[in-house]
């Protein structure tokens, strides 16, 4: 087997109880890892008062933060009892997922560790994952392709089922840029090549990070990991290994009209903006401005008459790239 370190970077923000079971999944792994950075983005459920119950802080941080603060401590896996460096990092506010990753990431990089595990407090790695992600990487090096991985990810089951939407293929056309899942079947090879993925269950290879940057945090939330991902896949190749299992139950009720909607749709129209032919960012405004009118036209109903102003500030906020937390779509509003 390969020595190589790996440090396991999760964000959390007000739930503490899913984050608990987080950690004693990443703790209780075959092949133990090396760190964990927990990004606390200045929660307000009494996240740290639990951490320092269950061991994993010694002492609270101090009230009023005018900026992050990072202390290191020891706790031992359950596997072998052996140490894992735990590094509590406590926001000074909520600086969003992107922020929190932003975070976590440079400093596990700037720490010196070679893969960094990304994922969000409520994901649970199977207790193989990272034994099967050392095979994987083995493996890869035998084929030639380890020095061209820029990141390796396993497959996510959402309630004992495979959820496609964390791995995806960008598919080019004339006027519109598509984000296509990866189908089943591919689910039953030893693994593939991707474009685009999530942050539930992705590894990241630190050698790359040097050309790809870290996260963009003035995105705030949503779409941070597909426009890394999509950095990341112009240095080197992504590969999917599907049986590094991340399990990430999550229930698909809708919020209806919500803050959601607003940083969804301005952070794609970014990345479409950022990295793609200029008329592809015009045929896209285009098209979620006029669709959305048109519902507004036909429904004559208060929530798509607000859908549709929600469109509109994504898409000015886009168009002069207007980034970090909305003064209006702040997180929890709703129509």
């Amino acid at each position: 087997m390969s020595n190589f370190t790996i440090c396991a970077v999760v964000v959390t923000y007000n739930r503490k109880n899913l984050l608990l079971k987080c950690l004693e999944a990443l703790r209780k792994q075959t092949k133990p890892i090396d760190g964990i950075y927990l990004i606390d983005n200045a929660s307000t459920d009494g996240t740290p008062e639990i951490l320092l119950e269950n061991g994993y802080i010694k002492e609270l941080p101090p009230e009023n933060l005018k900026e992050p603060l990072e202390k290191e401590f020891k706790i031992g896996n359950l596997t072998d009892g052996n140490p894992i460096k735990f590094h509590y990092v406590r926001m000074h506010e909520n600086t969003g997922g992107s922020g929190g990753f932003y975070e976590g990431i440079k400093r596990a990089y700037e720490k010196g560790y070679e893969w960094i595990w990304v994922s969000d407090d409520d994901a649970l790695p199977d207790e193989n994952a990272f034994l099967n992600f050392e095979k994987a990487k083995e493996l890869l090096e035998k084929e030639g392709e380890l020095q061209n991985t820029a990141a390796i990810c396993g497959s996510v089951i959402n309630n004992g089922k495979y959820d496609l939407v964390h791995r995806r293929r960008i598919r080019k056309g004339l006027f519109f840029v598509k984000e296509v899942p990866i189908q089943m079947e591919e689910y039953e090879k030893q693994f593939f090549e991707v474009d685009l993925f999530s942050y539930v269950g992705a590894i990241l290879n630190s050698n790359f990070l040097k050309k790809s940057g870290f996260t963009r945090k003035d995105l705030f939330i949503f779409y941070d990991d597909t426009e890394h991902s999509f950095r990341l896949r112009k240095y080197g190749k992504i590969f999917c290994f599907p049986n590094i299992k991340v399990f990430h139950n999550t229930l698909n009720e809708s919020e209806g009209i919500s803050w959601k909607n607003f940083y969804g749709l301005r952070n794609r129209l970014l990345m479409i903006k950022w990295h793609f032919a200029r008329r592809y960012f015009i045929f896209l405004t285009i098209y979620v401005k006029y669709r959305a009118l048109a519902a507004k036209v036909i429904k004559r109903d208060y929530q798509h008459k607000i859908y549709y102003k929600i469109v509109c500030k994504a898409i000015e906020c886009a168009k002069k790239e207007k980034l970090g937390k909305d003064e209006i779509y702040k997180p929890g509003w709703k129509s």
